[in-house]
């Protein structure tokens, strides 16, 4: 936790956070355990840009991952509702905009497009997060992009 003690989660916490996270991403109900225990890595190349005329996140993502090939897996996309340009914190609330699936190969396409599911207006900041989960049903814990100020 957030100070420093253990905390012990149970089997059933674990199916819960999985599989919540599985099903609001689009994906189905997976009752079997995973066969890996540990949580999937974030992802340090996870950038996120928006337009205010379009109204859509662009995400950049590491296409190296092992999600991005892996049917079944996803990159989950939260975005924080839009302060003003001078706020240097956020802590929330997110709400989620999308997931983007994993593919065989090649991969997903990009450029890696969602719809905001806040309005986007010229030059607010704008906080995202986003976690991976992967087709045995693992999620990674969260990890954030640097905010960005919302283009025209």
């Amino acid at each position: 936790n957030r100070l420093g003690e253990v905390k012990i989660l149970t089997g059933f916490n674990h199916f819960i956070r999985s599989n919540a996270a599985l099903i609001a991403a689009g994906g189905d109900l997976i009752t079997a355990g995973p066969p890996d225990i540990g949580l999937p890595a974030g992802d340090d190349k996870f950038v996120v840009t928006g337009s205010a005329t379009s109204g859509e996140l662009t995400i950049t993502c590491d296409e190296t991952k092992d999600w991005f090939m892996e049917p079944g897996a996803y990159l989950s996309v939260e975005m924080g509702r839009p302060q003003n340009a001078s706020r240097n914190f956020f802590g929330g609330p997110y709400r989620n905009a999308g997931a983007i699936a994993g593919e065989e190969d090649p991969g997903p396409t990009p450029p890696h497009v969602l719809t905001a599911p806040f309005t986007l207006v010229a030059t607010q900041k704008v906080w995202c997060r986003a976690r991976i989960i992967r087709a045995d049903a693992r999620c990674s814990t969260f990890f954030g992009a640097a905010p960005f100020a919302v283009g025209a």
